[in-house]
């Protein structure tokens, strides 16, 4: 089954102060979800899959540290082309959230994986393929990872 991101904006919460914009990268070709509403359709059992704190901390530290210019792509490749930086600040099972700059915006994206993770060694190999995908759609050399 082909699959298509698109962009929905959410209005800020009270975690994203005002001068921060959302926006969520959701799977439209997904049979869990009403295409429609991007809610979960009529039956669907969606599972939301976490990762324990010293996880998350040690994959965004190494993707922060390591991969600066990697999350750079990843954003302009699935997001906002026009992306000065970009920082990873979350994932869960379904997906990967970035911080990034435009200009003096601070904006915030969520981009899902290609498929429902559940064990920390799969965290790399997605976003390995989101980086993949990205740099091909910006066209970047391919590289070995």
């Amino acid at each position: 089954m082909a699959m298509r991101a698109a962009m929905q904006p959410t209005p800020p919460t009270a975690a994203m102060p005002p001068t921060t914009t959302h926006r969520m990268m959701s799977i439209m070709a997904d049979p869990f979800l009403d295409a429609a509403t991007s809610l979960p359709a009529a039956g669907a059992t969606v599972v939301r899959v976490s990762f324990p704190a010293e996880t998350v901390a040690a994959v965004l530290h190494h993707m922060n540290d390591d991969h600066r210019d990697d999350n750079v792509t990843i954003v302009r490749g699935h997001v906002e082309p026009d992306a000065a930086t970009a920082t990873m600040t979350g994932f869960d099972g379904t997906s990967g959230t970035w911080s990034y700059t435009v200009g003096d915006e601070l904006l915030t994206a969520t981009i899902p994986w290609g498929i429902t993770i559940t064990e920390r060694h799969e965290i790399r190999r997605e976003i390995v393929e989101l980086y993949d995908v990205a740099a091909e759609k910006l066209g970047l050399p391919p590289r070995s990872h």
